[in-house]
């Protein structure tokens, strides 16, 4: 568990400029106030200390009593003036619903709960916060596997099109990136310090045995570069990247999934891939 200090040491712990956090100070102030908020706590970026100015959101958490009409008009104007001056992107959730949201949003609390700033209130609602590991591992699968079924099928449509080909292999590169960096999370990896997909593919490819060369094409495609590399078999081996997390999101060692999904593609091993395609 990684969390700052309770007040009023938070606020000034965090590696933004002095505006941003004069906004947050004001917000979190007229938060406890109102006498609704049970605890504020900033997360995402932020809260690993990676804020790039003109960038970055300021993630905050504000677990509320209620959310009501009434409560929220009570909170409506702190909130759009920290919006506005501080780009604060504020996620409103009661008491109440937390523990189900940890359970219906297993990745998203997972990554809260492992390394957040509490700003103020009680830092046990969300320190004590249960997430099940094996909802959130199975909810990155089951995006992974989302995501292997559609490229899959737009790849064998677009295999006579080769001038559409390359522009739908480079859109899967964000999506499967984002969902690399969650399954890293999980596996307790530190993410690369700036969210770059590259960054990320490349720390998936030495993690998980992935084909380097073709991460690494692929994200130089995500930005119009030359990738040297037919778009077929980029797409190939890309998708066979896509299958072997799936695997390992599963559990496994990234040769076999739940029902032997892409057993084939995992065959070579986890450190096989690069010789696919």
């Amino acid at each position: 568990m990684q969390n700052a200090v309770m007040p009023p040491s938070a606020v000034d712990s965090l590696a933004v400029p002095d505006a941003i956090r004069d906004a947050l100070r004001g917000l979190v102030q007229e938060l406890m106030a109102s006498g609704l908020a049970r605890a504020i706590a900033v997360y995402g970026g932020v809260a690993r200390g990676r804020y790039v100015a003109g960038r970055s959101d300021i993630n905050l958490l504000v677990v509320l009593e209620r959310a009501d009409g009434a409560a929220l008009g009570r909170i409506a104007a702190p909130l759009a003036s920290a919006t506005a001056s501080a780009s604060v992107d504020a996620m409103l959730v009661t008491c109440e619903e937390l523990p189900r949201l940890a359970l219906v949003f297993p990745v998203k609390f997972h990554d809260i709960r492992r390394r957040h700033v509490v700003l103020g209130g009680d830092a046990a609602t969300l320190s004590g916060l249960d997430v099940p590991l094996t909802h959130a591992r199975l909810r990155v699968e089951q995006e992974l596997r989302n995501l292997e079924i559609r490229s899959r099928r737009r790849y064998a449509a677009l295999l006579t099109r080769r001038d559409e080909l390359r522009p739908y292999i480079a859109s899967i590169a964000r999506p499967f990136a984002i969902e690399l960096a969650s399954l890293l999370m999980l596996d307790g990896h530190e993410l690369p310090g700036e969210d770059r997909t590259g960054a990320i593919f490349e720390l998936a490819a030495h993690q998980y045995g992935l084909d380097a060369e073709a991460l690494a094409s692929l994200a130089r495609l995500r930005h119009g570069d030359d990738t040297g590399m037919a778009p077929e078999s980029l797409g190939s081996r890309v998708l066979t990247c896509i299958g072997i997390a799936a695997n390992w999101a599963n559990g496994g060692n990234g040769a076999n999934g739940a029902n032997g999904a892409n057993g084939a593609n995992g065959a070579h091993g986890p450190h096989g891939a690069g010789a696919v395609g």
